[in-house]
């Protein structure tokens, strides 16, 4: 970088602080990225183990029947078994 500043002249310092800025930036939403999308996965993990916990609830614990059941579950869904 100094020897780039050396016999270009001060333009380059604004170059490489604009490549640094420009590269923390791009590390920065990459991170994010990663992390949000491990949350999201967590969250819809959680929802099908609810899910599952309710439909088992209610088909074992309660002995009803499927259909009966996902209409528990689910009962603003038009469902056809």
């Amino acid at each position: 970088m100094y020897d780039c500043i050396r016999t270009a002249g001060p333009l380059a310092s604004a170059y490489f602080i604009t490549l640094i800025l420009m590269g923390n930036i791009v590390m920065l939403n990459l991170f994010l990225a990663i992390l949000l999308g491990n949350f999201d996965k967590a969250r819809i993990s959680a929802m099908k183990q609810k899910i599952v916990d309710a439909f088992e609830e209610k088909i074992i614990k309660k002995n009803l029947s499927i259909e009966k059941s996902l209409n528990m579950i689910f009962p603003d869904l038009p469902l056809q078994l």
